[in-house]
């Protein structure tokens, strides 16, 4: 929850990120949070949110 609370600020945000995706499956409740980021008008930001929706979605939210 503190890393999630974490993604609004700039400064961290991609640390977080990156940390939420290390975390991997554990931290999919985070998705909802991160799932606007992939909209947003920084291509590194968008990026990174990619990845990290990816490393963190339980392989079987991957199939549907």
């Amino acid at each position: 929850p503190a890393l999630v609370r974490l993604i609004d600020d700039p400064e961290v945000r991609i640390p977080v990120l990156r940390a939420l995706q290390a975390i991997g499956t554990v931290a999919y409740p985070a998705a909802p949070k991160i799932a606007p980021l992939l909209s947003h008008p920084d291509d590194f930001v968008r990026h990174a949110a990619k990845v990290t929706l990816a490393g963190i979605t339980p392989a079987t939210q991957k199939a549907q």
